[in-house]
Formats: structure tokens, sequence, C-alpha cells
């Protein structure tokens, strides 16, 4: 094989897993019985070798003549072996170097009744609102780090992409 083709493959490899690293999936749902709108921006992210995942949701609520629009952080963690508990305390966030405490608004673990080829999976995740400053932040920032705290874990830190920035800001401007 011609070391110029063997360049050309690695090169696509990398390029396919940077994308996938740096893009979330955005999807809109309406439920008519609450009359709500829902855009949602997922990421999968790894920490300490385990995926995880994390949404950022917009939720706009019809109420006849008034709209009104929340914001939240969905994390969740998926493993086989040990569980991963949020705490109460939520998660920090960094915005261009100006920091924020977020406190959950509830914490959630389950155990599914169904076996994985490796065992039970062991679901966790926390539930977070954000206020509209910090919105009108992320709609100019240039770097996001996240500090999630866990209770048997430790904390771990988390660079959100640039990529799933952008993708955020894209939720953040969509309207019903």
């Amino acid at each position: 094989m011609k070391i110029a083709t063997i360049k050309y493959i690695v090169f696509f490899v990398l390029l396919l897993g940077l994308s996938r690293q740096s893009h979330a999936t955005i999807t809109k749902k309406h439920d008519i019985v609450t009359k709500t709108t829902t855009i949602e921006s997922e990421q999968e992210f790894i920490i300490d070798n385990l995926a995880g995942e994390v949404s950022f949701r917009k939720h706009i609520i019809n109420r006849g003549d008034l709209f009104i629009t929340e914001y939240y952080l969905f994390f969740k963690m998926k493993t086989i072996k040990n569980w991963w508990f949020f705490t109460r305390d939520g998660v920090v966030i960094n915005i261009d170097d100006n920091i924020y405490q977020l406190l959950p608004e509830k914490t959630n673990s389950w155990m599914p009744s169904t076996q994985t080829k490796c065992g039970y999976a062991l679901h966790t995740s926390t539930t977070i609102p954000i206020s509209n400053k910090l919105i009108s932040f992320l709609q100019k920032a240039n770097r996001v780090y996240f500090k999630i705290y866990f209770i048997d874990q430790g904390d771990k830190n988390w660079v959100l992409s640039y990529g799933v920035l952008y993708e955020w800001r894209a939720v953040i401007n969509t309207n019903e």
C-alpha cells in the first residue's frame, strides 16, 4: 500500500473521530397535551474512560398569550461495575474564567431489569436548571468547562468542545 494512501486513511479516521467528539445531535419535539416544545442537543462525553451523556434542553411552554422558556442541563452516566451517583452539589460551570455553581433540580438512579452482555447497566442522572443570565453568557462564550461532583467517584472535569457550544447556541436561538 502506498504511503500517500495510508496518510489519507489516517487523516480520514482522525477527521471522523474529531467530528464525533465535537458535534451534538439536535432534536425538536412537540407535546400537544402540555403545549410544550422541547429543543435538545445531546452529546456523549468521556470521564475516566466511561461514557456519559449531556443534554442541553430548552422548553418553550405555551400558556395562551404567554410563552415561558426554561433551560436545563441533563447529565447521565451508564456503567456496568460501579455506581456514579451525582451529588446534590450539582456542577460548577466555568464560562470564560467566570465560575458559577449550578444546583440540581433532581437526581435519579436506576438499574433496568434486562441484562446486557456485560451485566446489568447502572444508570444515574441529574437535571440542572440554567438561569437566563447564564444563557446570555453561553451565547457569547469562548470556553466552557464543567466540574461534575459524584458521591462515590470524586469530582471530575469536562471541557465542552466549541462544536457542541455552537450547537447549544443553535438551541438557544431556535424558536417554536
